[in-house]
Parts: C-alpha cells; sequence; structure tokens
C-alpha cells in the first residue's frame, strides 16, 4: 500500500520561490512524522511489515514524497479482510499529523 503526497502551487506571485522551499520543508516535516507514528503503531507479529514501511525520497526539499509499507498484505491489515479486523496505522498516522504536527510544523516554518 501507498501513499502519495505532492505539492501543487499555483497563482503565486514574486513570493513564490520562498513560499515553495518552506512549503516543501512543511511537507518534508509531515512525511516524516507519518513515517514514525505508522512505524510505531503498527500491529507487530514478525516484524516484517514495521521493519518495510519506508518513505521515499529520504531527503527534504522534494515537492512529492511516497510512504509505503513495502508489503503484499499491509492493505489487509490496514483496512480489514472478512476475516481480519482492520488494525489502521497509515490513516491513523495521517489524521494525526493533519490535526496536530501540520499546525504546528506551519507555524513553526511560517512563523
Amino acid at each position: 500500500m501507498k501513499m502519495n503526497f505532492n505539492l501543487s502551487l499555483s497563482g503565486l506571485g514574486n513570493e513564490k520561490r520562498d513560499t515553495e522551499e518552506k512549503a516543501k520543508l512543511v511537507l518534508w516535516k509531515c512525511m516524516n512524522k507519518m513515517d514514525e507514528i505508522a512505524t510505531r503503531t503498527v500491529a507487530v507479529d514478525t516484524g516484517r511489515l514495521k521493519n518495510s514501511i519506508h518513505l521515499t525520497p529520504m531527503q527534504k526539499g522534494a515537492r512529492e514524497y511516497i510512504l509505503s509499507d513495502g508489503v503484499d498484505y499491509g492493505i489487509h491489515l490496514e483496512y480489514g479482510t472478512y476475516k481480519l479486523s482492520p488494525q489502521p496505522f497509515f490513516r491513523p498516522a495521517l489524521h494525526q499529523v493533519q490535526k496536530y504536527w501540520l499546525p504546528l510544523f506551519q507555524k513553526e516554518v511560517y512563523g
């Protein structure tokens, strides 16, 4: 399972370069926090899924990031199946970042 996040900045005037760099930094901080939260909260049986969660690219300044679980069964754990109750790890990480961390990072970066 993959979650893609990217920046789309349009309609900006002379402030575009500075705004874009700040937005990239906020996105980088949010994606790292999502990676951290998902890795920390995922259900662990063998540890394979936990060890397979990864963020690409692993450097700040990108306009797009992908957070993936790296295994074929992650989606079944996230959403559940008829035999398995859902044990979400990506969606709670996203919600926590949206609710708490994004405003914090925006204030930190934009002032």
